[in-house]
């Protein structure tokens, strides 16, 4: 979870239709929910996994500011989609019902959620809607469903509850793209980017109708070519008739054609059929050094065929060898626990993250990376000495095929210097 303490300038909004009203977000807050779910659709293929989070900040007059968000807990029981069940609907519950005692929230209030529709549109579906109306009953409270795409940006769209308890489900034609932070010069926050039409390909009776023109096969042209000329040969007086034996090695015809002139000269005063000709042809026995020619360009085909499926089959295994090797990687996600002793700040995590990774650095408030030894690798843990009172912290690990990463944000209360106050843990949000 992320709470927003930028200026204005970091901030966008967008105008609620036929209202003057406009929902104000934090850009660092909706950058770091657009990381979130891209993590989760690039997870596994097909859609990736589906994720959900609550949002917080203030409803005003003029509309809804969100300044922060947490993560909804989802098993993912009945698949990778954002489906919440029994258990996760109770736990939701109890987080809902807890937040106003939580300090990272700093007095903000629970405005709606946030859902990633990776594989459908814009859309609230029956069960969300119900769900919408449960949990989120109170006028000006919304819905942001956030579609990831794989070559374009993440597409949100906005869905408020009006006065009167309504609310449109279907964000489709609504939907924006996220402005960038901190542009120079830049005051008071900047209005979202409608997000361009999306791209289908064409139905079939929307394209160009094509004219085709109907051709002979080659096979078909060429005994057309054929017929014709033997058709003059036999018209005219002078060309004597055809054999059918003119397209064959000049030894084999020369052969047959001692072997078979008296009997086709005497017999035949038209063109042979195809059928008639093409068997003659089959009959006729090729010589030795044709025979091992046309035995090798066999050979040769059938062991071309073989070796393709020998490819085919290696590449197959080498995919789910790589997969599984994926698989093995640690998870691209590192949760980071925060705890101050007077001025350091003890830095934890899972140690399968690092003891592995051939490189793993942290880097406070965007600053230097500063690189892990080998014991703090191992130990998964790392002091570093910091007295700020709001402090972001980046756990980056490299491994063979991928990074992992972690963030959290450590906000803690100045101690006063009398009394003795147990150190301030955050319960930071774990993000990719």
């Amino acid at each position: 979870m992320t709470t927003s303490t930028t200026p204005d300038a970091d901030y966008a909004f967008w105008a609620i239709p036929g209202t003057s009203s406009k929902v104000t977000y934090s850009l660092g807050t909706f950058h770091e929910i657009d990381f979130v779910v891209n993590e989760g659709f690039r997870r596994i293929p097909h859609g990736g996994i589906e994720m959900g989070g609550l949002l917080f900040g203030h409803i005003t007059g003029d509309g809804v500011r969100i300044e922060a968000f947490r993560p909804i807990e989802c098993e993912h029981a009945s698949g990778p989609s954002f489906n919440l069940s029994d258990t996760d609907l109770s736990n939701l519950e109890k987080q809902i019902s807890s937040a106003a005692s939580d300090p990272e929230i700093g007095g903000l209030e629970i405005v709606g959620w946030f859902i990633a529709h990776t594989r459908g549109p814009l859309k609230m579906t029956d069960k969300e809607t119900e769900l919408f109306d449960r949990l989120f009953a109170g006028p000006g409270r919304l819905t942001v469903l956030v579609k990831p795409e794989r070559f374009h940006p993440t597409r949100f769209g906005f869905l408020i509850r009006e006065n009167g308890g309504q609310f449109a489900t279907d964000a489709s034609g609504s939907a924006v793209i996220l402005p960038g932070r901190g542009g120079q010069g830049r005051e008071g926050p900047v209005p979202s980017i409608a997000a361009p039409p999306e791209t289908s390909d064409a139905k079939p009776s929307e394209r160009s109708p094509v004219t085709e023109t109907p051709t002979k096969p080659a096979f078909a042209a060429r005994e057309s070519h054929n017929e014709s000329s033997e058709l003059q040969r036999s018209s005219s007086p002078s060309a004597p008739p055809a054999t059918g034996l003119d397209r064959l090695p000049a030894e084999v015809m020369s052969r047959t054609f001692v072997e078979n002139a008296k009997p086709v000269a005497a017999e035949r005063t038209a063109p042979l059929p195809v059928a008639t000709r093409l068997s003659n042809i089959q009959e006729v026995e090729l010589p030795p050094g044709r025979q091992r020619a046309a035995t090798f360009d066999q050979d040769r085909k059938a062991y071309g065929v073989q070796f393709a499926l020998v490819l085919l089959l290696a590449a197959v295994l080498g995919c789910c060898v790589g997969y599984w090797a994926y698989l093995q990687l640690p998870s691209a996600i590192i949760p980071l626990a925060v705890q101050r002793q007077q001025t350091t700040l003890l830095i934890s995590w899972p140690p399968v993250q690092t003891q592995t990774s051939a490189y793993a650095a942290i880097r406070v408030d965007d600053g230097e990376a500063v690189a892990l030894s080998s014991a703090e690798k191992i130990a998964g843990r790392a002091a570093i000495a910091n007295s700020a009172t709001d402090v972001k912290i980046e756990l980056i690990a490299q491994h063979w095929l991928r990074d992992s990463r972690g963030i959290v944000r450590f906000v803690s209360a100045e101690q006063p210097s009398s009394s003795a106050i147990p150190p301030v843990s955050s319960a930071p949000s774990q993000l990719p």
